[in-house]
C-alpha cells in the first residue's frame, strides 16, 4: 500500500502543531479550514482518497467531491452528525467542542476517474445502529457525550456506553456496482495509538473512557493522552471488485479466448483449404501440362512415321 501525505493549505499551522491539536486544542486559533490529504493505494488498484479537514468551531466542511466518512469533536465530545448532499459536513453536538474535525473520502478509479460514493446516516434509539443492505460503516457516533464504540461484522455500530441514548452509523457503498468496500475494526489494549494494517487504510477511530478526542492522520488512529485511554480501536477501509463483478470478468475473458480460438481455429481451417486448392490446381495444371506432352510427343511420332513411309513407298 502506497500512503501519501501532504498539506493543501497550512493556515500558518506546520506539521508538528497539527500533530499534537489535540494536546493543545485550548491554544488553537485557527481562521480557517487546515487539510490533510492520504492517498491509499488499494488492492484492486484503485484509490480512496482521504482528507481530514479541522475547524474551529462545531462544522468541518468536506471539499468538493468529498463525503464525511467519520467525525471527531474537541473536548472529548462523542456526539456528532453528519450532513449530506450541498453540504458534506460534520457537526458536534456538545455544548463545547474546541474544533471539529471530518474525515472525508472519495473513490476513484486508477485512471483518476471519481466512481462515486453513495453515504448514508442511520440513527437509531438505544446502543446499536446498523446500516442497510449494501452499504458498510464508515464511522459511529453515540448521544449524551458518549466516545466509544465498537462496529460489529462491518455493519453495525454499537454504543458501549449504557447512557448513551442514540447511535447513529455512518454508511457508505460505491455507486459503482461492480465494486465493494472492506473494512476491519481492530482494537488494541494498553495503547493510544493503531496504525492501519496492510493493504488498508485508517478512516475511523474509536478510543476508550469515552474519549472522542482523537487524531486521525497518516494511516494512524491517536487517542488524546489526556483522556488516559486502556484501549484504541482503529477502522480501517479497502475497495475490491464484487466476486459476481469478478466472475463477470472471468467468463467474458474466457469468451474472449474462446472466440479468438475459434477464429484462429477457422483461420487455420481457411488456410489449410485454400492450400488444398491451390494444390488441387496445381496438380491438375501439371496434369495437363503432361497430357499436352504426351500429345505432342505422339504427334511428332506418327510425323516422323508418316514422313518415313512416305520415303520408302517413294
Amino acid at each position: 500500500m502506497c500512503i501519501r501525505d501532504r498539506y493543501m493549505g497550512s493556515s500558518g499551522i506546520n506539521a508538528e502543531y497539527m500533530g499534537n491539536y489535540f494536546l493543545r486544542e485550548g491554544l488553537m486559533k485557527v481562521t480557517s479550514i487546515v487539510l490533510l490529504s492520504l492517498a491509499i493505494t488499494a488492492i484492486s488498484a484503485q484509490f480512496i482518497p482521504y482528507v481530514r479537514v479541522v475547524s474551529p468551531n462545531s462544522t468541518a466542511t468536506c471539499p468538493d467531491g468529498f463525503q464525511p466518512a467519520s467525525c471527531a469533536c474537541g473536548y472529548n465530545c462523542g456526539s456528532s452528525y453528519i450532513t449530506l448532499g450541498s453540504k458534506n459536513q460534520c457537526h458536534c453536538q456538545c455544548a463545547t467542542n474546541g474544533w471539529s474535525a471530518a474525515h472525508c473520502m472519495q473513490l476513484r478509479t486508477e485512471q483518476n476517474v471519481d466512481m462515486g460514493l453513495v453515504m448514508t446516516e442511520v440513527y437509531a434509539n438505544g446502543l446499536q445502529a446498523s446500516c442497510p443492505a449494501g452499504t458498510k460503516a464508515t464511522g459511529c457516533s453515540c448521544g449524551n457525550n458518549r466516545g466509544e464504540y465498537f462496529i460489529h461484522n462491518q455493519v453495525t455500530c454499537q454504543c458501549l456506553i449504557p447512557d448513551s441514548g442514540w447511535t447513529r452509523a455512518f454508511c457508505a457503498k460505491p455507486a459503482d456496482a461492480r465494486y465493494e468496500l472492506q473494512f476491519q475494526f481492530r482494537k488494541v489494549s494498553s495503547v493510544t495509538s493503531v496504525t492501519g494494517g496492510h493493504k488498508f487504510g485508517a478512516i475511523g477511530c474509536s478510543c476508550g473512557n469515552s474519549c472522542n478526542s482523537y487524531h486521525l492522520e497518516a494511516n494512524m488512529c491517536i487517542c488524546n493522552p489526556t483522556c488516559k485511554s486502556p484501549w484504541t480501536a482503529i477502522n480501517e477501509i479497502k475497495i475490491q471488485k464484487t466476486a459476481a463483478a469478478i466472475a463477470a470478468e472471468q467468463a467474458a475473458a474466457n469468451a474472449k479466448r474462446a472466440a479468438e480460438e475459434a477464429a484462429r481455429q477457422a483461420a487455420a481451417a481457411a488456410a489449410a483449404a485454400a492450400a488444398k486448392r491451390a494444390a488441387e490446381e496445381a496438380a491438375r495444371q501439371a496434369a495437363a501440362a503432361a497430357a499436352a506432352a504426351a500429345a505432342k510427343r505422339a504427334a511428332e511420332e506418327a510425323a516422323r512415321q508418316a514422313a518415313a513411309a512416305a520415303a520408302a513407298a517413294a
